[in-house]
């Protein structure tokens, strides 16, 4: 049996000025009768990759120079779909397809296509209306690999420019995503039956957890779970109408997101229970005064300070009541982490979140004033070090196999003034960042957020000059470098602080969820 490797290219414009949207028209061919397959049939931009092609990608592009005379220049990528199987007709070619939609830069170029010998015609055509024509095989099944639901378009791109959330606000984002398409009923678009339904929520899973590529740890196991428990209900109710399939799916996702919570409850117990059990106990004294230096923002680590910050305020307010002279202080000490001030949006909540917490209770003046917030400059973490006694970091990715991270820029400056003096590091996570060993992806962003710190003047004499502005967001921490991992589970009873080996013990047992996404390579 032949195996062939082929691109379908699919190109769309914009009717009217919608930005970032992935178009309302799309083109379609109708083949010659010179050509060797599917004569007379109506289909994208489709060649076969040959040896020289450094990749799809580079097919892709000579192909629609070819059969439409636009370059590289009139056109933008908007996606690249993932790999399609297709068994031939006469059942002895396999078709490997790898499809891509393009957007038309602007509608001018489309008086410039000049169609070559392969096809007699083309037209612009509504999605919809495909099939009103005669089809090269899977044409259509093609197109919605790329060509999405509205709702999921504007949902990639809203995650993609997200430079505020952290991965587990992403994740919830992405399963809110799923949820509002079922809801909008968009999959009915394109869905005859539950079975076509739960392909194209795969689809749009993928999509959904490759937005963030030093991310998508978290996005990627909510996204999983919804899909292994949707295909579960397909195989225990065979033949399940599609609108009870549709609420089924919907109550996995809320129960999905339940258990954030419930593990962000978990996390912060285990936070105070394995870094500050003098507050926990009843009987026992907290002597010195605390310290924790952190950066950036996340979600997970605000909620853990708030936790101690409240628990910190009962422990005070006790002491009070016993008349004691010498009460310890709550530090909390920020890095500001440019070029967008995470760190200082960390403060501002945690400030905002003292105030309000004081304001509602009996907390006075004084023990207020023993809690004590501060932000930083980057570079000047090394100089309030000494004083430091818990070093706390996030995580976006956690390496299933060693237990490496990836996490902000900054954290190994931040690391390795705490090594320099012997202060330990913990990273406060939830579970769900355990993956697959991480292919470091540099995720550069847009030089202007650094710049526009800089001044108009600074930037225009740079102008030409051979400067490059590097803004560099993730980068990964070596595994020798932290003393533990606090997670919503214990490593054993009554042991909050987890190591590498239960790291390794709960990759094993998810890493054959992750290979559901190879369900889209097949064409059943």
């Amino acid at each position: 049996m032949k195996e062939r490797h082929v691109v379908t290219s699919f190109l769309v414009y914009t009717e009217g000025i919608e930005e970032n949207s992935q178009g309302d028209n799309i083109l379609l061919l109708k083949r010659s009768d010179k050509v060797r397959t599917y004569k007379n049939h109506w289909a994208g931009i489709s060649g076969g990759i040959e040896e020289n092609d450094s990749s799809p990608l580079e097919r892709a592009l000579k192909e629609i120079q070819e059969e439409t005379s636009l370059s590289h220049t009139d056109i933008t990528l908007i996606r690249s779909g993932k790999l399609l199987t297709i068994l031939g007709k006469n059942e002895q070619t396999i078709w490997k397809v790898y499809p891509f939609l393009f957007h038309i830069n602007t509608t001018i170029l489309i008086n410039k296509i000049q169609i070559n010998w392969e096809h007699q015609t083309y037209e612009w055509i509504k999605p919809t209306e495909l099939n009103n024509y005669e089809c090269v095989p899977n044409l259509l099944e093609t197109l919605y690999r790329v060509y999405l639901p509205t709702h999921v378009h504007k949902g990639l791109n809203d995650m993609f420019k997200d430079r505020n959330s952290g991965a587990q606000e992403l994740s919830k984002k992405s399963l809110d995503i799923l949820k509002e398409t079922i809801i909008n009923k968009e999959f009915r678009k394109i869905s005859k039956n539950s079975k076509e339904l739960w392909k194209n929520l795969l689809n749009v899973g993928w999509y959904l957890k490759e937005i963030r590529p030093n991310m998508k740890a978290s996005i990627s196991f909510g996204i999983t779970n919804v899909l292994k428990k949707s295909k579960e209900i397909l195989q225990d109710k065979e033949g399940i109408d599609i609108e009870e399939y549709e609420n089924n799916i919907i109550n996995i996702i809320e129960q999905m997101k339940t258990s954030y919570k419930e593990n962000d409850k978990k996390i912060k117990e285990n936070f105070l229970k394995a870094l500050f059990p003098s507050l926990n106990e009843e009987k026992s004294k907290q002597e010195e005064d605390i310290h924790i230096m952190t950066m950036s923002y996340s979600s997970t680590i605000y909620s853990s300070i708030c936790s101690l910050i409240q628990k910190f305020i009962n422990y005070l307010t006790k002491e009070e009541e016993k008349e004691e002279k010498d009460i310890s202080t709550l530090k909390i000490t920020i890095m500001e982490s440019r070029p967008l001030n995470e760190g200082a949006t960390l403060a501002q909540k945690l400030s905002t979140w003292l105030t309000s917490t004081s304001s509602s209770s009996s907390t006075n003046s004084k023990i207020y004033n023993k809690i004590i917030i501060q932000v930083i400059t980057d570079a000047s973490c090394n100089y309030f070090m000494p004083t430091v006694t818990h070093v706390l970091i996030g995580a976006d990715h956690i390496s299933g196999n060693n237990g490496d991270i990836i996490n902000k820029i900054g954290s190994m400056s931040l690391i390795l003034s705490a090594k320099h003096f012997n202060k330990s590091v913990y990273i406060i996570t939830t579970s769900n960042k355990i993956s697959s060993p991480f292919e470091e992806k540099i995720e550069e962003n847009e030089s202007k957020e650094l710049t526009k710190s800089y001044g108009n003047e600074w930037i225009n004499n740079i102008k030409g000059k051979n400067v490059l502005i590097r803004n560099i967001y993730f980068e990964k921490v070596e595994t020798k470098f932290i003393d533990g991992y606090i997670m919503e589970i214990n490593e054993e009873e009554n042991k909050s602080i987890i190591n590498t080996n239960k790291i390794k013990e709960l990759w094993n047992q998810r890493k054959e969820d992750e290979r559901i996404f190879e369900e889209l390579e097949v064409n059943n």
